[in-house]
């Protein structure tokens, strides 16, 4: 076997590493679908009960009038349970304690065979961010602060120019616009591509910096799942107030208004847990550091099928440590968010977040933000700052001129309806 074939093998391996992983917080990956009150799901003898449409379907097969009736929603699902003289409990995919108090709850992806699940690409994406941001920022010694590093601030400032109108694409090749629906997505190619790509423009499908990591799904168990609440804190010109976790949702001044509806979200429980691998390619740790000691003929076949500086192929590699000080500068940020607007439950949130990462410090613990409720800060796009993301806003209409951007965070709520806790945040630590 030639040394490019080789190369071309080791790429398509992958060496396995086991994580657990551990909701520091209350996480949604959805599965698109929005349950109903009376429909999906019914609530009796303060329990809430998630029902089986599919099993009440078969139940009800041999009455054809009564499926129209729900079908056609001239009836809900407590009449379908009295036409079968049964209970919620009987048919019910699931049930849990207490009332949801809200009127719709989003679903939780789930496997085929209805085991709730975290999707590997939810996942990735997050840990794509992570990466993302070690090669966007620089630590300055002088002010004690991350800085946009100059290839950052180059491609942030070529990713706007390919959204600029017609023919500003990447490095003149208006069939990657096409593609980019962001500047995040935009700024993610001119980071995570190889060298060809980023000089040439040249095709490069399925060949970026990523290929180094590979996450599979993750399913967890019933006990772990919780229906949390949610309401979202926004401003207004009269200061910070609460709205509904919906879309054209109306602001209230008060927490507790009972027209500021929250909506159900179906999540991994704080301190639910699940088991994910980890895969990395082989031919990525081949090419880190120097050819000292290695099969020199392998190494080069190696580096020009990867086409990526040795430093930048060390990065996925590092993503515990680019985990833990992307995460400070988050904790700092949004504590800083909540103190000024005197939610300082949630200020303690972040400190006390914020000392967990701190005595990671050394660990192979990775910290990431995954799913529903993250926001901008938690996406790539978060990585514009200063300039850059003032030209982001006035290209693609981010905000309102008057407010800091983003001005609204999604909230789960305590019992005692206040908001307690951000959503996403997940905690991963090496199992062997």
């Amino acid at each position: 076997m030639s040394a490019a074939s080789e190369a071309r093998a080791l790429a398509r391996k992958q060496l396995r590493r086991r994580y657990k992983l551990t909701a520091l917080a209350p996480v949604h990956v959805g599965s698109g679908r929005t349950l109903a009150r009376d429909v999906d799901f019914v609530e009796d003898d303060g329990r809430t009960h998630f029902l089986d449409i599919d099993k009440l379907s078969e139940l009800l097969a041999s009455q054809p009038a009564a499926l129209e009736e729900i079908a056609t929603g001239r009836t809900d699902a407590w009449r379908a349970l009295e036409w079968l003289r049964m209970k919620p409990e009987r048919i019910a995919r699931k049930s849990v304690q207490g009332r949801v108090d809200a009127a719709s709850v989003l679903e939780l992806a789930r496997s085929g065979a209805g085991a709730p699940l975290l999707p590997g690409s939810a996942l990735k994406g997050a840990l794509r961010t992570l990466v993302v941001w070690a090669l966007s920022f620089d630590f300055d010694e002088k002010t004690r602060d991350w800085i946009p590093s100059k290839e950052a601030n180059a491609a942030m400032k070529q990713a706007l120019l390919s959204h600029g109108g017609e023919g500003g694409g990447h490095h003149g090749h208006h069939q990657h616009r096409d593609r980019d629906d962001t500047p995040a997505d935009a700024l993610e190619r001119l980071l995570l591509l190889p060298q060809s790509v980023r000089k040439h423009g040249v095709p490069a499908a399925g060949r970026d910096l990523m290929r180094a990591l590979a996450i599979g799904d993750a399913t967890l168990n019933e006990g772990d799942i919780e229906v949390a609440r949610a309401r979202v804190l926004t401003e207004t010109p009269e200061g910070a107030a609460w709205k509904a976790a919906q879309p054209d949702a109306r602001a209230r001044t008060r927490p507790d208004d009972p027209y500021a509806a929250a909506v159900g979200v179906e999540a991994i429980k704080t301190g639910g847990t699940t088991e994910v691998n980890l895969r990395f390619s082989p031919l990525f740790e081949l090419l880190r550091g120097t050819p000292e000691g290695r099969d020199k003929r392998l190494y080069e076949a190696g580096r020009i099928e990867l086409d990526f500086e040795p430093w930048r192929i060390d990065v996925p590699f590092q993503i515990a440590v680019h985990s833990r000080n992307l995460g400070l500068a988050l904790c700092h940020r949004e504590r800083r968010f909540y103190e000024e607007r005197k939610v300082f439950d949630l200020a303690r949130w972040y400190t006390a977040l914020e000392q967990q990462i701190q005595k990671a410090a050394g660990s192979e613990a990775i910290f990431a933000r995954v799913g529903w409720g993250g926001g901008w800060e938690a996406m790539t796009g978060g990585v514009a700052v200063g300039p850059a993301r003032d030209e982001a806003r006035r290209r693609f209409g981010l905000g309102r001129p008057q407010y800091e951007f983003p001005k609204s965070r999604k909230l789960a709520l305590d019992d005692g309806n206040k908001p307690a806790r951000p959503f996403g945040w997940v905690r991963l630590d090496p199992i062997s």
